[in-house]
């Protein structure tokens, strides 16, 4: 009873609402969303004013990213830089002196700093396919190392931004080859690797960034194309190989390409060779090949709770 009292006093407001109370037109009074007023059509009458147009203002689309920047507010406020990213710009022409003043006011270098290595690390990310929170954690660690009394100073930013892409890369066990970082920043492994420690060292001497194989393999199975239920036998193989400690001394990437090849070597339908598990892994032939007779001998304890004596024979060859 109740519900249908309260329809037809609603539906009673919507037909008066729809009459103008001056001319008694119906159906003519209209909303002019950007005047902000509602007008009788008729005889010309602002029924209403200072209505909220709640509806967008504009759409956006992915190919039209180039066009002029439709907002009016500017961008957050940014935590990271010691004005909050709110300092004043200046422009125009004939106002040299005061863009000039202003410039040398506002002027911080270490923000500037921090910015130029925020898109650097943006730029370096993007090129070797890290992800979104790669990317932000990397660029955490660049303040901090920027703000830090003596930590890197008088390095090179490209050197700064490599070493905190790969430690952010480490922590979200996300793991990117060191090659990868060194030929897109052209840098070279003894540089990285210093710059590398002394972050560590200095900043986050408690982050654990020890890469396991097992954290590797995902890498390696995505650009093989290999499904989840080989990856998994992947990996059960790699945590063999560490527990026997059969590959000492190696790289993480040495031991999950050698997992892979071992592992695929007893699924026909999913075999790998040598080449391809190099390419993905980015390493020498040899350095798999060597890796893999080095622990060939040893093959039945590396598969002791994964496959049978049989099928280890029948796959696993020199």
């Amino acid at each position: 009873m109740n519900s249908s009292l309260t329809t037809e006093s609603l539906n009673r407001q919507r037909k008066l609402e729809a009459v103008c109370p001056d001319c008694k037109a119906v159906n003519s009074i209209v909303t002019h969303h950007v005047e902000g007023k509602r007008v009788c059509k008729s005889c010309g009458t602002i029924q209403e004013i200072h209505l909220i147009d709640e509806t967008s203002e504009w759409r956006n689309f992915g190919s039209e990213g180039n066009g002029a920047d439709m907002n009016r507010v500017g961008g957050p406020v940014n935590n990271n830089l010691d004005n909050g990213g709110l300092s004043t710009v200046i422009t125009g022409i004939g106002d040299t002196k005061l863009i000039n003043s202003n410039n040398r006011i506002s002027a911080n270098a270490k923000d500037k700093n921090k910015m130029r290595g925020w898109a650097a690390i943006k730029e370096l990310c993007s090129n070797i396919h890290a992800s979104k929170s790669v990317e932000a954690d990397a660029c955490e660690l660049y303040n901090l190392v920027e703000d830090h009394e003596n930590c890197l100073k008088g390095k090179k930013m490209i050197l700064k931004v490599a070493s905190v892409i790969m430690i952010a890369s480490r922590k979200s066990k996300l793991p990117k080859n060191m090659k990868d970082i060194l030929n897109t920043a052209q840098i070279s492994k003894k540089e990285l690797s210093k710059c590398y420690r002394q972050i560590l060292r200095k900043i986050c001497p408690k982050m654990n960034t020890n890469l396991q194989p097992s954290e590797c393999i995902s890498q390696l199975c995505n650009r093989l194309q290999l499904n989840g239920i080989v990856e998994d036998k992947c990996k059960e193989v790699a945590e063999s190989i560490c527990k026997g400690e059969y590959l000492t001394g190696r790289s993480p990437f040495t031991i999950a390409g050698v997992a892979v090849y071992m592992a695929t070597q007893i699924q026909p339908e999913n075999k790998r060779n040598y080449k391809e598990i190099a390419v993905a892994a980015q390493l020498a032939d040899a350095t798999i090949r060597n890796a893999f007779k080095k622990i060939y001998h040893m093959r039945y304890q590396i598969f002791d709770k994964i496959a049978t004596r049989e099928e280890v024979d029948a796959s696993i060859t020199l």
